[in-house]
């Protein structure tokens, strides 16, 4: 349009020329006698010559013909002298753009249609609805053409969304769109391209200055803002997830385009630790995700620790009669298992007694002594042969043997080396008055035995008649006495429990199983930084200061300077155009 073509060619005279704004051609389309105000623009604007220009960043002149997500919207520039040319496809179409609000300023948001139906309806909204304004609309010269026109102040900063709605019609509408603030009709220009620290580019990044201008960046990752020239300007820019950036002392000049190419640094933020089950140990570590009463099992046996009777022990999740870490295996099937049976390939004993295992403590005789230390184990007089044999009385005072056909003639008065004791004749190995029973069969009379009911014991030991003396991880305390039986370095549960050292490595107090950082006495757990790094945060701005100095990154600011002038001066002209 001839608003277009006139303000292109006044910007390459000033940069060709270098001439002041007072010596530069004036365009006054409505006759008042003053050039390049803001209204001259738009009776000029009305005017198309030819096919027009497009730029990189115009909206395309197909656009999707259903419509597009508010995260997907197009963005408008900010008091761009250029209004957007746009196009609706079909009945029923919606537009939408997006621009970044200051709050405090006042915006004019005007759209003109073409067409054979030329009524629709702009309307603002914000993140949570629309925004109720009274609309304005106008005709121009051009009968076909109506101008509809929004006035809003901007009530707080935030990203705003622009859709045009459209009444019904046949064909393809254009029309065009911009948003301004009333500022002078030849602005300066900032640009640049907003990128993360890997180079790629970000989108929807909010850039403000301190007067009241604003961008979106692009998809691609450039952003354009129009404004007022100015010196000495402070720019602000922030986007979601990343730390803010301010720059200061940028100019922009009349006509001129300063470039400011920016660089965010992510906020740091911690790995998600995924607890489906809620109880306390991340996934990564817990064998049972989805069991909140378990998480670990030690010995691989499918059944969780806290469950798990013999949480060291594949083979068992119960103690059973011998306790974890021993098979309750009974080899010789006699019903004791091994592990209590000193004979457990002998299933007629489960103590070696005093023939050994194999071998019966058989008494033949009755005579006390069993076969296998009787010489003579069908003769309760004797245990040895002797001179005169088995069964036969050794020589008496002739030297002479006599035979069992030959026995000695009954004594007259028989000796009874008990007389006092009317259950016994001989003091046999207990001595008179006290009997030679061996109640438990363990080969030991009562009378020497201290455990008379206990054929595995004869004598007390540290566990007492009754319970064996086993020191199952031979740490030198019984298992009777030992409350982690299969963990040779404790003898108390303690804090970690048996199988776990109650090991303090860092002297915090607070021993390494339930300590995060075992190396590190200041932390017992990870904390934002991790192990062995402070959390601290001297300037109390609510950002520990390990994650503070991973934000101090080199910034890249690249500030193209202004073109070069030249000393040519001329007089100002003065172009008077009448529309018929």
């Amino acid at each position: 349009n001839l608003y277009k073509a006139f303000s292109v060619a006044k910007q390459n005279l000033q940069l060709l020329t270098g001439l002041p704004e007072d010596g530069l051609p004036l365009l006054d389309d409505n006759g008042n006698g003053i050039g390049n105000e803001r209204a001259d623009g738009q009776r000029a604007a009305d005017f198309v010559m030819g096919n027009g220009v497009r730029l990189a960043e115009d909206t395309p002149l197909i656009p999707e013909t259903a419509d597009i997500p508010v995260t997907e919207d197009g963005i408008i520039t900010v008091d761009d002298p250029f209004p957007q040319h746009r196009i609706l496809p079909g009945s029923g179409d919606t537009d939408r753009v997006k621009f970044y609000g200051i709050a405090g300023e006042i915006y004019t948001i005007r759209s003109i249609n073409f067409g054979e139906t030329p009524n629709h309806t702009p309307e603002l909204h914000s993140s949570t609805g629309k925004i109720e304004l009274n609309r304005q609309q106008e005709s121009t010269d051009n009968p076909a053409q109506i101008r509809n026109t929004l006035i809003w102040p901007c009530p707080a900063d935030g990203i705003y969304y622009i859709h045009i709605r459209p009444a019904s019609f046949s064909s393809a509408q254009d029309y065009y769109l911009e948003i301004f603030r009333e500022e002078a009709v030849f602005p300066a220009y900032l640009k640049g391209l907003v990128t993360d620290s890997s180079g790629n580019p970000l989108s929807d990044v909010r850039i403000s200055t301190n007067i009241g201008s604003s961008s979106l960046s692009r998809p691609s990752g450039y952003y354009r803002i129009v404004q007022e020239p100015y010196e000495g300007m402070t720019v602000t820019v922030e986007a979601e997830g990343y730390i803010s950036r301010t720059f200061s002392n940028i100019t922009v000049s009349e006509g001129g385009t300063t470039i400011l190419n920016i660089l965010l640094t992510a906020k740091y933020s911690p790995p998600a630790v995924t607890d489906s089950d809620n109880d306390g140990r991340p996934d990564s570590i817990d064998v049972f995700p989805f069991d909140a009463s378990e998480w670990k099992d030690s010995d691989g046996d499918g059944k969780g620790d806290n469950s798990d009777k013999c949480p060291e022990d594949a083979e068992k999740t119960e103690p059973g009669i011998c306790g974890c870490g021993i098979s309750d295996t009974d080899a010789d099937g006699e019903g004791t298992p091994d592990c209590n049976d000193k004979c457990p390939d002998d299933p007629g004993k489960i103590a070696p007694g005093i023939c050994g295992c194999g071998e019966a403590d058989t008494d033949s005789d009755n005579d006390g002594i069993p076969d296998c230390k009787d010489g003579c184990h069908d003769d309760p007089e004797k245990t040895e042969p002797g001179i005169c044999g088995c069964g036969n009385p050794e020589p008496g005072e002739d030297g002479l043997c006599k035979t069992v056909s030959e026995p000695e003639p009954p004594s007259v008065f028989p000796i009874d080396e008990c007389p006092d004791d009317p259950g016994k004749t001989e003091k046999g190995i207990c001595g008179c008055g006290v009997p030679d029973a061996d109640s438990d069969g363990d080969g030991t009379p009562d009378c020497h035995d201290q455990c008379p009911e206990d054929s595995e014991k004869t004598e007390a030991g540290e566990c007492g008649c009754g319970i064996t003396d086993t020191d199952s991880d031979g740490d030198g305390t019984p298992d009777c006495k030992d409350e982690c039986p299969d963990d040779p370095g404790k003898t108390e549960k303690g804090i970690c429990g048996c199988g776990i050292p109650d090991t303090d490595k860092d002297g915090d107090g607070t021993p390494d199983c339930h300590d995060q950082c075992p190396e590190d006495p200041e932390k017992t757990e990870a904390g934002e930084c991790g192990c062995g790094i402070s959390d601290r945060d001297d300037d109390n701005k609510g950002i520990a200061d390990c994650i503070q100095d991973k934000e101090e990154t080199d910034r890249r600011e690249i500030i193209q300077p202004e073109p070069p002038r030249s000393d040519v001066s001329s007089g100002g002209c003065f172009i008077r155009i009448s529309v018929q």
